[in-house]
């Protein structure tokens, strides 16, 4: 018989294996933790707020809002002034823009490929080969200067 129908661990065994059972899953649980908070990836929330558009004539910004709209936005005499307007979904490594159809007529959405994203800085690609533009966050209901 090779391997005995019943065997009885020492109590020293007993409490090695308990041991290390409880060391590997604290160590598990910490690992876990430890990738959820500083490893996962950034939430949509993220991207909530005013960011200003890059390569543009006059400044333009894209206000991406909680509930999932967004509009583009210029300053004129002043005031913020909405030049289009439409939905918007962050899946992945993407963002995903509808223009309103009073906007554009129906077309596909715009797709940003997001290359890094921290909190004031957003760099995407509109298209996969293309160049990388980096939009950085603003505050338009602080005192602008223009």
């Amino acid at each position: 018989m090779l391997f005995p129908r019943s065997y009885a661990f020492t109590r020293t065994q007993r409490s090695l294996i308990l041991v290390g059972a409880i060391v590997a899953l604290a160590s598990l649980g910490a690992f876990l933790y430890s990738y959820e908070r500083y490893h996962s990836p950034a939430s949509e929330s993220i991207l909530y707020g005013t960011w200003q558009i890059p390569d543009t004539e006059g400044p333009l910004y894209v206000d991406f809002r909680a509930d999932q709209t967004f509009s583009i936005v210029a300053v004129i005499s002043g005031h913020v002034t909405p030049i289009m307007s439409g939905r918007w979904y962050a899946g992945g490594r993407n963002i995903y823009l509808r223009f309103s159809a009073e906007d554009v007529g129906q077309r596909r959405p715009l797709i940003f490929h997001i290359v890094d994203i921290t909190r004031n800085q957003l760099r995407v690609r509109i298209w996969r080969d293309g160049k990388i533009l980096t939009y950085h966050r603003v505050d338009l209901k602080a005192p602008l200067r223009i």
